[in-house]
């Protein structure tokens, strides 16, 4: 799905619009209409599914999760997580306990 793979990319919708080569207004009409929610919404519900996927199959530090999801920092995302899923921790989801510690011990 296209939007799922530009939307995790794209800070802005003026990024994202431009990725599919139309306009802004554009952009949050197609978001709206194939999503029901706005850039802002789906974009954080993406990047919230497919971190706790991510996290879920230990495979990768969070760290490098944040940063694969468009996250500036972990604490950003820590905090983004939290606000999201309500969970206080992201080891909780953490399935491989000692990648969580190599990235917190870095």
């Amino acid at each position: 799905f296209l939007i799922d793979r530009s939307i995790v990319t794209s800070s802005t919708i003026e990024e994202f619009a431009e990725m599919l080569n139309v306009s802004p207004r554009h952009a949050r009409r197609l978001v709206m209409l194939y999503t029901g929610k706005t850039f802002k919404q789906y974009r954080l519900e993406h990047r919230m599914r497919v971190s706790k996927e991510l996290l879920e199959r230990g495979t990768e530090t969070p760290n490098a999760i944040a940063e694969s999801v468009g996250y500036y920092s972990y604490k950003g995302f820590r905090k983004a997580y939290k606000n999201f899923y309500g969970e206080t921790d992201i080891k909780k989801t953490c399935k491989n306990y000692n990648i969580m510690l190599k990235c917190l011990c870095k």
